[in-house]
């Protein structure tokens, strides 16, 4: 049980700020012998990725029913999910290094990288941290109707990421036209 409550406060933990050792060392010594990153970060200063976790969460994304693009600060495709190559028709190797704008129609693609460097510049958030509805092309030139909600993951040290969980809309889009239809 104590893994799961002091998981996520550990995890973030990656440089000692004024507090943190003390901060840990009030935690009671059961806990500290249980949660290997707390004693790893007493001893040591550093925590490293839990591997069992890391294998974990992208076990997670890989068969999660919801497409997951994941991409870095430029916007290279570093993660693509099962669900995402079956809502676009890719395979895997053709996606992975890529810039995520060859799963967008011309008229957003062109702006994209500008978008991402204009964000990087002033940290301004149009989509990230939001849920909209977004067109997307596939693989074999058709446009879907997609809900996109995008989030950043920053990371102490190194550049951000960006996580894009993609949901097809198809059929509620065919529901609101039943809807108005009926």
């Amino acid at each position: 049980g104590f893994l799961f409550v002091f998981r996520p406060m550990v995890r973030y933990l990656r440089v000692e700020e004024e507090g943190t050792t003390l901060m840990l060392t009030m935690i009671p010594q059961e806990v500290r012998e249980n949660v290997p990153a707390i004693a790893e970060y007493l001893s040591t200063g550093t925590i490293t990725i839990d591997q069992k976790i890391q294998e974990s969460n992208e076990c997670i994304v890989e068969w999660s029913a919801v497409a997951t693009v994941v991409i870095d600060h430029l916007g290279s495709v570093t993660r693509f999910s099962r669900a995402a190559r079956e809502m676009f028709g890719y395979e895997l190797d053709e996606v992975l290094g890529k810039n995520v704008k060859m799963l967008m129609p011309d008229e957003y693609a062109t702006n994209h990288d500008s978008y991402l460097a204009a964000y990087r510049k002033t940290q301004v958030k149009h989509v990230i941290g939001g849920t909209r509805r977004a067109v997307a092309l596939r693989k074999n030139g058709s446009i879907i109707d997609v809900s996109i909600s995008v989030r950043e993951i920053r990371r102490p040290g190194r550049d951000s990421v960006f996580i894009g969980n993609l949901l097809n809309l198809r059929e509620e889009i065919q529901m609101e036209r039943e809807t108005l239809i009926g």
